[in-house]
């Protein structure tokens, strides 16, 4: 037990003395990993409202993501991944799989939202 409290203290010195070289090293991660974070970050939400079928391809779906930063990498204009259905709305859950996905500009997407898709009704 005193062990482990040692080690947990001399962990939040070194945290205290270094948290702009952490900060620093994780802003470069991110930086460098955004499609990914992104990627996780989409399939985290979409788990908690039970949208992603066992049957989904997560390549598939993080190539999306990909896409997207590629792209707003190369124009500087921000795209985003669109859910053509939505995942949740008041008349229709879509799903999170590949098939419901598409890269679409960030402006035209919050435009969107979740009110419109194919064949409304």
């Amino acid at each position: 037990q005193y062990q482990r409290t040692r080690n947990k203290i001399e962990r939040q010195n070194f945290k205290n003395k270094n948290i702009d070289r952490i900060k620093a090293l994780r802003a470069v991660w991110l930086k460098n990993n955004s499609a990914k974070c992104a990627s996780q970050c989409a399939a985290r939400a979409a788990s908690k409202l039970l949208a992603t079928p066992r049957w989904a391809r997560p390549e598939d779906i993080r190539g999306f993501y990909e896409d997207a930063a590629e792209k707003s990498a190369a124009t500087g204009q921000s795209w985003c991944v669109d859910h053509i259905v939505p995942l949740r709305s008041k008349l229709v859950c879509g799903l999170h799989v590949e098939s419901n996905l598409r890269v679409i500009s960030a402006t035209e997407n919050s435009q969107k939202g979740n009110r419109v898709w194919p064949q409304m009704p």
